[in-house]
């Protein structure tokens, strides 16, 4: 059962709409900034990416209550970072993250031109990892900033994120929200002193009730937008365990899962209705109907609408 604390970041998490740009310090928009793609239309719930080349510059930025991670595409290239009145000089590498925690002022000089790619996690999604872990309660519940350094899971959970961003599919919001519980996760272990697993939740996998509910869950909820803190909810667990629980018990991922779940519902619907593709799609969850024929063919190896045409012959 969750604690008070869990239940109003869980709050504070679900009302919450899209994460925009308005929330970020809007660095992709400074002068001489190429930027290549933003998460802005993307519906994205608890991160906002942008991916740019950016220029010699030296500017400062307030605080914002979100935590910005940077990964460095290119280098290497000479970087000095001020936070509280402290700068910090160092060449970083092609592959290096720098993380500017939540709710501080920095500034940043840039002394070669750099591609980056820029993930603004929300502050209610990192709380809630640190709410869900056991800090010593000597040590601060924040996380502590760094510059460039090398960090190969951040880099690949920013990849994937890149990639769902470059394929413009709204429906991969699934998909993203399981990237930035992930990235949370990690920070806090790697950036939060006293930070620690919790014994219970350390090698456990869901119990078959709890695999049927999530099930259940989605099952009745293909049409909506279903995050991970829906999923975890169902099965009673905390959103910062629950992916890694559930591939455990099933062998795959929880967004995986539910698209599995609609191609099925879709087979299902092309097989009996005379609705068209594209309603199909829709009522199924998907975006529209090329995300639906895309699933289709990666997972049946044909077309929703060769599967129909066999369907109606059989």
């Amino acid at each position: 059962m969750e604690c008070p604390t869990q239940q109003f970041i869980h709050h504070s998490i679900k009302s919450r709409g899209c994460f925009n740009a308005a929330e970020t310090h809007k660095i992709f928009s400074n002068p001489g900034c190429e930027v290549r793609a933003t998460s802005a239309s993307m519906g994205w719930r608890n991160l906002f990416v942008s991916v740019q080349r950016e220029p010699v510059s030296e500017t400062s930025y307030g605080g914002t209550p979100h935590h910005l991670l940077v990964v460095q595409q290119t280098g290497p290239v000479k970087l000095t970072l001020g936070m509280s009145g402290r700068p910090t000089t160092k060449t970083v590498i092609s592959g290096g993250c720098t993380l500017i925690p939540g709710g501080e002022g920095f500034s940043i000089r840039i002394t070669g031109a750099v591609d980056s790619v820029h993930v603004y996690l929300r502050k209610e999604l990192v709380d809630r990892v640190l709410v869900d872990r056991a800090c010593a309660s000597s040590s601060p519940r924040q996380l502590t900033p760094s510059l460039g350094t090398p960090e190969p899971l951040l880099e690949h959970l920013t990849a994937g994120c890149v990639t769902a961003l470059q394929r413009g599919d709204a429906s991969s919001s699934l998909y993203v929200d399981h990237l930035a519980w992930a990235m949370a996760a990690h920070l806090v272990e790697a950036h939060a002193k006293g930070s620690r697993l919790r014994d219970m939740d350390v090698g456990k996998t869901l119990s078959e009730r709890q695999l049927q509910r999530v099930r259940s869950y989605i099952e009745a909820n293909l049409q909506r937008d279903i995050s991970v803190e829906d999923l975890a909810q169902a099965a009673g667990l905390s959103p910062v365990y629950f992916a890694r629980q559930f591939k455990r018990r099933t062998g795959v991922a929880p967004y995986r899962c539910v698209l599995i779940a609609r191609v099925e519902q879709a087979k299902l619907q092309l097989s009996k209705d005379r609705m068209s593709i594209t309603e199909i799609a829709l009522a199924c969850g998907f975006s529209h109907q090329e995300h639906l024929t895309h699933a289709f063919k990666t997972l049946c190896g044909t077309s929703p609408g060769a599967f129909r045409r066999n369907s109606q012959r059989s």
